[in-house]
């Protein structure tokens, strides 16, 4: 299995490295510590990339009275 450091998935997400650990450790993204170190899963992340997965699905709309 391949994984991706915080900085590589910082690059490809387009946000802080900051962001990327935040999310780790809130569960938004898959991770596994090796050491001291944080490091994704490709292959967990492509597919929460993916269109086809649950967490990217349209939100419901709110209509304000």
């Amino acid at each position: 299995m391949d994984y991706l450091t915080v900085k590589e998935v910082a690059a490809i997400l387009k946000v802080s490295e900051q962001t990327v650990r935040k999310w780790v450790a809130i569960g938004e993204l898959p991770g596994e510590r090796v050491g001291r170190r944080i490091r994704i899963p490709k292959q967990q992340l492509e597919e929460r990339l993916s269109p086809d997965h649950p967490a990217n699905a349209p939100r419901p709309t709110r209509s304000t009275p």
